[in-house]
């Protein structure tokens, strides 16, 4: 089973262990605060990703002025006084912002880390390309291993659960059948 925290056995190595590892790749995506974008199974509304956040514009900045006469200096001043709370809320808001952009891109960059380290080259040269989105990513991974899961399976869940409730499959219908017959 898939465990991010232990090591070697954390790797997909095969399409059967698809549930376990998604189970923990969504764990860790909901931690990061990303499993909303990453999941296309929110309701078919696609959560776009934060943009980065556009610089206060410099003309709003306060600039030194000279002044060649007291009234001028005073104005000028005056008017730096005026600029400087707007430009400095401005510039806080912009930090913010930058600083939250920032953690969701680290987040992002740490989950296609995440997903190098547990999933095999194999898979990824077939799901994964590096120019791609970690949502793209995850949703082609999601989609070859659900098709691999249930191409292999081919009814084996149905039979199992006909076998749990004590319904005979075709298999053991027909050889009970057999059984019948022959006594």
């Amino acid at each position: 089973m898939p465990n991010f925290e232990q090591g070697p056995d954390s790797k997909l190595q095969s399409p059967e262990q698809w549930r376990e590892w998604e189970y923990e790749f969504r764990c860790t995506a909901v931690c990061y605060e990303l499993w909303d974008r990453i999941s296309l199974k929110n309701g078919g509304s696609e959560i776009s990703w934060l943009e980065e956040p556009a610089r206060p514009s410099t003309e709003s900045r306060p600039r030194r002025r000279e002044a060649t006469d007291t009234g001028s200096s005073s104005s000028a001043a005056q008017g730096e006084r005026e600029e400087r709370p707007e430009f400095a809320r401005a510039m806080e808001a912009y930090e913010r912002e930058m600083e939250i952009y920032y953690e969701e891109q680290r987040n992002i960059r740490e989950l296609k880390d995440l997903i190098r380290k547990t999933v095999p080259v194999r898979y990824r040269m077939l799901t994964c390309r590096p120019e791609e989105d970690i949502r793209t990513w995850f949703a082609n991974l999601e989609a070859y291993f659900e098709g691999s899961v249930a191409g292999r399976q081919g009814g084996k869940e149905e039979k199992d659960r006909a076998r749990e409730a004590g319904i005979g499959t075709r298999d053991d219908s027909s050889s009970g059948d057999n059984d019948n017959n022959d006594k």
